[in-house]
C-alpha cells in the first residue's frame, strides 16, 4: 500500500470517529434536555404542595401514617403524611421507602391502581446531643431512592403524598353491605370488582413488582355511576411492595405480609412470587 493510501485511510477513520463522537454528543444533549424537563416538572409539582387548601382530618388511616382529605388544583385528593426518623429500624425504613418508591413511579399509572399525583420529602428537625431541637431549612427533595435516608442522617423526615381520593373507603368497610344484596346483584358486583383488582395486579406484575399485602383493606372504592355496581376498585398501599429484577421469578427468605392473607409458601419458606401475591 502506498503512502497516499495510508494517508487516505487515516483521514477516513478520523472522519468516521468524528461522526461517531458527534452522534454521541447529540444523544447526550437530548438526554440532558429530557432530564431537565423531568426535573422542572418535579419542582413544579412539589411547589404545588404548598397550595393545598381545605385540608381536613380524615377517619381513614394509612398503613404508615395519617391521611387527610384536601383540595389540590381544584380536585379532591387524599394527603398522606408520614414521618421517618433516623432512629427507626432497618425494616421500618425499608417499608416506608418502598411505599415512596412505588407510589411515585410513573409506571404505576393504571385505572385499577391508586394514582399518586406528586410527593415531597423534607427534613423537619434535627436532634443534638444536648437534647435540643432545631428546625431545618433544607429544601424538599423528590427522590424515590430507597437509600435516600442516608442524606438525612439525624433528621426527622416528613413525607407527603398526594393521591387520588376514593370517597367510598376500603373494600373491607363495605363488605357487610354486600350481604343485603340479592344473590345475582352481589355476584355481578364481586365479579366486577375482582376483575378490576386482577387488572391492577397484572399491571404490577408486568413491571416485576410484588404487592406482598393484597387484602380487602388495601383495596379502595371510588364512586363511578357509569359502572353497573356504581363504583370501581383500586389497589393501594404499597408499603410492603418488592421490586424484582427482570431475571427473577421469586424472592427467597422474605416473610412479609398479613399472616391471615399469606400463601403457605410465604409463611413456611418466605418464597415470594407473582403466584403467591394473589
Amino acid at each position: 500500500m502506498t503512502f497516499h493510501s495510508y494517508f487516505q485511510s487515516d483521514i477516513t477513520e478520523a472522519v468516521m470517529a468524528q461522526k461517531q463522537l458527534q452522534k454521541a454528543m447529540d444523544l447526550l444533549a437530548d438526554e440532558k434536555l429530557r432530564t431537565n424537563v423531568l426535573l422542572q416538572r418535579q419542582h413544579e409539582l412539589i411547589a404545588c404542595l404548598s397550595k393545598i387548601d381545605n385540608a381536613v382530618s380524615s377517619s381513614e388511616k394509612a398503613q404508615f401514617g395519617k391521611v387527610y382529605k384536601g383540595t389540590w388544583r381544584g380536585s379532591t385528593v387524599a394527603m398522606k403524611v408520614m414521618a421517618m426518623s433516623d432512629k427507626m429500624s432497618d425494616s421500618e425504613k425499608r417499608e416506608r421507602m418502598a411505599l415512596m418508591e412505588t407510589a411515585i413511579s410513573s409506571s404505576l399509572s393504571h385505572p385499577s391502581i391508586i394514582q399518586t399525583y406528586t410527593f415531597s420529602m423534607k427534613p423537619i428537625m434535627i436532634s443534638t446531643r444536648s437534647g435540643s431541637q432545631m428546625s431545618s431549612g433544607s429544601p424538599a427533595t423528590s427522590s424515590g431512592d430507597l437509600h435516600i435516608l442516608k442524606d438525612f442522617s439525624g433528621f426527622e423526615v416528613q413525607v407527603v403524598l398526594l393521591d387520588e381520593y376514593c370517597d367510598l373507603g376500603s373494600l373491607r368497610s363495605r363488605l357487610d353491605l354486600f350481604s343485603g344484596m340479592q344473590y345475582k346483584q352481589m355476584l355481578k358486583t364481586v365479579l366486577e370488582l375482582g376483575s378490576e383488582v386482577a387488572r391492577g395486579m397484572v399491571h404490577l406484575h408486568s413491571l416485576n413488582i410484588l404487592h406482598s399485602d393484597l387484602k380487602a383493606v388495601n383495596i379502595l372504592l371510588q364512586n363511578n355511576p357509569s359502572k353497573p355496581c356504581g363504583f370501581i376498585a383500586k389497589v393501594s398501599d404499597f408499603g410492603l411492595s418488592v421490586k424484582m429484577d427482570l431475571a427473577m421469578t421469586h424472592i427467597s427468605d422474605l416473610s412479609i405480609g398479613t399472616l391471615t392473607h399469606m400463601a403457605p409458601e410465604v409463611i413456611l419458606n418466605g418464597h415470594q412470587s407473582k403466584a403467591s401475591d394473589v
